[in-house]
């Protein structure tokens, strides 16, 4: 009976899909609570209190879930069929690898039972919520079949009378990454807003989701729904995919549902509407793109959720003065649509996906704490809770681990290179010596008459005497990438017994980037599993006895600076033979590759890739691509997370870990909002220019070792 009960019903709903033809009585929710009309009233038993569970994540390459169960307070359960829309729309029973799925619950009651009152709710289950992956749901009753059709809201418009037929677009043609209000087509009719003034239904595109009015009176319309296609099946399943592809931990904590497959995206122009949305008003003038984290206090349980912000401001095409071009046709800005600014949006998202990437795979470090409570703030994003502000600082990465992890996967170089060259010695030799590079890492270098920091304490946004802040890019991007390279190089002489730098007698023959990339997979694998930073750092140290970096601080302290002694003249820094010849080497290389003349960009700093691979986006920016992965969805804020949080806050942070079965003597730590704005007014915006020596160089030389026995030497004064 079940499996005809099932049947009729999917015919049916293959019916909608096939011929779009439409389904009467579309309720809304907002929440986990769906009200539904009553069609099962009579002289039966009544039940009460129903709730909705039972139904299993889809699994690649296996069957497909295909019913839920439904319990009530008088003890009665029975199961309901669950059919499931692959993200082309149709019918599946079978997951696929790479697809993504949402169910459709068909509820009804059975013979013998009722249910009092004109109208009753169902309570979602805490699975069930995070397959739907949102707290928008309706409820479609077919009166033909006596079923209440249970879905997430962005697959509403199965039943929109007026939708097209879904057979009239190819799936190949349309892949959209969760729903048809996903596709991004030249007609566009992408939802509908069933909540408007007048009664009348009117229709909801991409462009208004996700576009503030600042950018929808800045650009028009046709090039916001084109950066959207751009963003929604190219750029953004894309990066994804190339991340999981370049980190198998990654790739293996995706696949057992360890990465979440749901993010929002807020455009806006320069800066947020004040539209009321809190996450809106934090938007930065100054940002290309940001995924920020936040904690939902308002249920019964805190949601750990996230989110992408673009800014167009460095997206508009400009004169030859650097002035937006106006389109005279419309008065509006033109949008970029090829060229140095999209291929520094490219790398960009690689950039913040892999901090979205974190949010989940390694969240304790990324978030701050290791029990969601403990983050909750207030209108100021103060913390709520005594204490937590201690917790959040034990629990959270260095920001020059954070922004240095997710700049080593862009091609950093190219696009910070005014910041890399501040290091270098500027003697006629054009090349990076322990000594000058000390003395700027420690004092900082003239920036426009103001000072730039590379000391890896300033990542951390300090701020000076005057409680003026104290610019921060240098030491969290540059600093932060240099020694996150240093650490992987570490953890890949672990693994493989040699350094990444490998060396020709003197000379430097080159850097393995794959052996980088497999020591920063490594370090991230081991912190996911409970481990924390302070411990990850020690046991990949230097050792002859006790380990040169004994924890976190301690890196922090002796990281290209080394230790500090004494004289006549003062103390000064006799710079870390270990890390300090690593960063000198390492660069050394950047600028050997860079000098050739036949290339057409500078070194590639970029780990995922090779160093003298000669391109400036990892991304070709081209084709149609699906990832069942952070797919943006129908909300242009905070989208929680698919991961269960006992499992994503099980990870080790700086100094404690949400493990428990780890021993850390230290209590539980907390968190606050961490967001990572990437400016790109502080990037190149030429990376193509050419390199600085016209000539090719000789091989680079490895750098001597230390001699702090005079003032002559590596040293600098101490701060």
């Amino acid at each position: 009976m079940q499996k005809l009960i099932k049947r009729s019903i999917a015919a049916a709903l293959s019916a909608v899909l096939a011929l779009g033809t439409g389904l009467p009585a579309i309720a809304a929710a907002k929440g986990y609570e769906v009200s539904v009309e009553n069609h099962a009233a009579g002289p039966n038993r009544t039940v009460s209190q129903l709730k909705l569970d039972k139904i299993d994540r889809p699994a690649p390459d296996t069957a497909l879930d295909d019913t839920a169960e439904v319990a009530c307070a008088e003890g009665e359960h029975w199961e309901v069929p669950v059919l499931w829309v692959r993200d082309d729309l149709a019918l599946s029973t079978q997951a696929e690898r790479d697809r993504t799925y949402l169910p459709v619950v068909a509820f009804y009651v059975p013979e013998g039972l009722s249910i009092s009152g004109g109208s009753f709710t169902i309570e979602l289950s805490d699975s069930i919520r995070e397959l739907f992956g949102t707290a928008d749901v309706v409820s479609v009753f077919n009166p033909e079949t006596g079923v209440t059709y249970i879905l997430p809201e962005s697959l509403r418009d199965l039943f929109a009378p007026s939708r097209k037929s879904a057979a009239a677009a190819p799936a190949a043609a349309a892949p959209a990454p969760v729903a048809a209000s996903q596709q991004a087509t030249d007609d566009a009719y992408d939802g509908a807003d069933y909540d408007s003034d007048d009664g009348v239904e009117s229709h909801r595109t991409l462009v208004d989701i996700h576009c503030s009015q600042t950018a929808r009176e800045a650009f028009s319309d046709d090039d916001l729904q084109w950066l959207l296609d751009y963003v929604l099946n190219t750029i953004q399943p894309q990066a994804v995919n190339y991340l999981l592809d370049n980190f198998p931990s990654f790739r293996a904590g995706a696949e057992q549902g360890l990465i979440g497959s749901r993010i929002g995206l807020y455009i806006y122009f320069i800066k947020g509407d004040d539209d009321g949305v809190l996450s809106h008003k934090q938007t930065s003038p100054e940002t290309l793109a940001y995924v920020r984290d936040d904690v939902d206090a308002s249920g019964e349980e805190p949601t750990y959720r996230y989110m992408m912000g673009l800014n167009l401001k460095d997206l508009a095409l400009t004169d030859d003065n650097g002035e937006p071009v106006t389109d005279p046709t419309t008065g509006n800005f033109v949008l970029v649509r090829n060229g140095a600014a999209l291929e520094t949006f490219e790398n960009t998202m690689v950039h913040e996906l892999l901090h979205a990437i974190m949010f989940d795979y390694n969240r304790v470090g990324m978030a701050g704490g290791t029990d969601l409570s403990w983050l909750v703030v207030d209108e100021n994003f103060q913390f709520v809770k005594p204490g937590a502000g201690e917790r959040y600082q034990a629990a959270r990465f260095p920001m020059w681990f954070i922004e240095g992890s997710a700049s080593a996967v862009e091609n950093v170089f190219q696009f910070r290179y005014g910041m890399f060259s501040a290091l270098r010695n500027n003697s006629e030799k054009g090349v990076y010596e322990l000594k000058n590079l000390l003395a700027n890492y420690v004092h900082g270098v003239d920036s426009g008459g103001n000072l730039a920091y590379f000391d890896i304490r300033y990542s951390e946004d300090l701020k000076d005497d005057k409680g003026n802040p104290i610019p921060s890019v240098n030491a969290k991007y540059v600093t932060g990438y240099l020694a996150t390279v240093y650490l992987s190089d570490l953890m890949a002489r672990k693994q493989t017994g040699h350094s990444a730098i490998r060396y020709n007698g003197d000379s430097i023959a080159g850097v393995s980037m794959a052996d980088l990339r497999g020591g920063l997979d490594k370090i991230l694998a081991e912190l996911h599993a409970g481990k924390t930073l302070d411990q990850v750092i020690a046991e990949i140290s230097p050792a002859a006895g006790a380990p040169l970096y004994a924890n976190t601080a301690d890196f922090e302290s002796k990281f290209v600076k080394g230790t500090i002694k004494s004289s006549e003249d003062g103390d000064y820094y006799v710079g870390d033979d270990d890390s300090g010849h690593f960063v000198v080497d390492y660069l050394n290389y950047f600028d050997y590759v860079s000098s050739d003349p036949a290339r057409k960009y500078r070194a590639n700093g970029s780990i995922l890739v090779d160093a003298d691979n000669d391109i400036v986006s990892p991304l070709n920016g081209t084709g149609v691509y699906r990832s069942e992965y952070m797919q943006v969805v129908d909300s242009n804020d905070y989208v929680p997370s698919t991961v269960p949080n006992d499992q994503a806050m099980a990870t080790g942070g700086k100094t404690v870990t949400g493990k428990p079965t780890v021993s850390t003597g230290s209590d539980a730590a907390t968190a606050t909002n961490a967001s990572s704005d990437d400016s790109a007014a502080e990037k190149s915006t030429a990376p193509a220019d050419a390199p600085s020596q016209q000539q090719p160089a000789a091989a680079p030389q490895a750098s001597a070792p230390v001699d702090a026995s005079g003032s002559d030497e590596a040293l600098a004064p101490a701060a």
